[in-house]
């Protein structure tokens, strides 16, 4: 991934997914809530996490789509095609972005503040179904996008895979 520009952080997280060993549980070794170890026990020359979620960051890619002139002047299109009907036709026209737009005005003056929506499902990797064991697939979705764009597969950005138990 590192050749084509996506780097990934690998971050420990807690196996009963409390927390992420991030910012002030950085240096922690046991989850504060379940005292649960960070680290394997069976492993002892090297310290192996019980359980690391990848997060693929989402700015280098945002300023890629910028970079791209034919996409590039589809990300103001929230902006000049609101319904003006009340009826909704793409996530701008939706009572959340109303409101973030209404709570902080600063965001509505540029039109090419990225607007975006996150979806996660668990998934079963392996198509069994007595396999309990399932993956949280992370995406971001473009809202700045028409409808036609944010929807297909090279729009829809992977942010981060969490293993599940």
């Amino acid at each position: 991934m590192k050749e084509i520009g996506m780097e990934y952080q690998a971050i420990d997280a807690c196996p009963n997914d409390h927390i992420i060993y991030y910012g002030q549980y950085a240096l922690e070794n046991e989850c504060p809530h379940c005292q649960i170890s960070r680290y394997r026990t069976d492993k002892v020359s090297k310290k192996v996490p019980r359980k690391v979620l990848r997060y693929i960051p989402i700015i280098p890619r945002f300023q890629r789509l910028f970079r791209c002139q034919s996409i590039a002047q589809f990300m103001d299109f929230h902006a000049k095609n609101r319904s003006l009907d009340d009826v909704l036709r793409m996530p701008a026209d939706g009572s959340a972005l109303k409101f973030i737009e209404e709570k902080w005005p600063i965001f509505k003056e540029d039109p090419r503040n990225v607007r975006i929506s996150l979806a996660a499902d668990g998934v079963n990797p392996f198509g069994e179904l007595r396999s309990t064991y399932s993956v949280w697939p992370v995406f971001v979705i473009n809202n700045n996008l028409p409808p036609w764009m944010t929807i297909k597969r090279e729009h829809t950005m992977l942010a981060m895979i969490v293993p599940g138990m």
